[in-house]
């Protein structure tokens, strides 16, 4: 942001957002040093807290609604951060107990960086969508194999507490697995004889069919 702002550097559109001072040499606006610190550290606060908001979700920043907590502190920190650096009530002489003073900067200054912030901070939070879903694409292979994999242990580990149940109480229990065969079997045994039945009745019914046809026919000769 200072670097296009300072006394050296031609006109151009960005330091006439920027600076509130004029080059007596080049013509263009600028920003005092003791300015573009200030102009720094409201620009940190600004994006480190609008961060938070895109952080907080995989998806567009506006897809899931902030806690009120989380919104009263923005409201607060950037609020304090936007008066500081307006009108900074502390001294901006250089002095042994205050080496880095910083100064007040102007208003337009102060609404430009803000702009700044959230136009980078709606770019950022495309890009993280955009990274999120590239790697969701990777991945979805790796996490289906972990998923089957938590899935066989979850499994297992039921199987051996069925048994460890059954040793315990002094009797052999059928274990989980068995019975989820035996059902299993069960079920098949009743889907074949289900199918069985279905194609004898569909034999009946064609000999019936044809019966009818004959009967019609030797009607219609007659």
């Amino acid at each position: 942001l200072g670097i296009k702002a300072n006394s050296s550097a031609e006109p151009n559109w960005f330091s006439n957002l920027l600076g509130s001072h004029v080059s007596p040499t080049t013509g263009a606006y600028y920003l005092e040093f003791k300015e573009l610190r200030t102009l720094m550290y409201m620009k940190i606060s600004l994006s480190d807290f609008l961060t938070v908001f895109s952080g907080r979700c995989r998806g567009f920043f506006f897809e899931r609604r902030p806690g009120y907590a989380l919104s009263c502190a923005f409201v607060f920190a950037t609020g304090a951060s936007t008066l500081l650096s307006v009108f900074w009530f502390f001294s901006d002489t250089k002095s042994d107990e205050n080496p880095d003073p910083m100064k007040r900067i102007a208003l337009k200054t102060c609404l430009t960086v803000w702009v700044y912030n959230l136009l980078w901070f709606v770019a950022q939070d495309i890009a993280k969508v955009l990274l999120y879903y590239v790697m969701s694409r990777f991945r979805k292979e790796e996490e289906d194999e972990m998923a089957r994999r938590q899935m066989q242990r979850r499994v297992a580990g039921a199987i051996e507490a069925d048994a460890r149940a059954g040793r315990a109480a002094g009797y052999v229990r059928e274990g989980s697995s068995t019975s989820v065969a035996r059902r299993m079997t069960a079920t098949t045994n009743e889907v074949s004889a289900l199918n069985a039945k279905v194609a004898k009745l569909s034999t009946q019914l064609e000999r019936l069919s044809g019966l009818v046809e004959s009967l019609a026919k030797a009607q219609g000769e007659n």
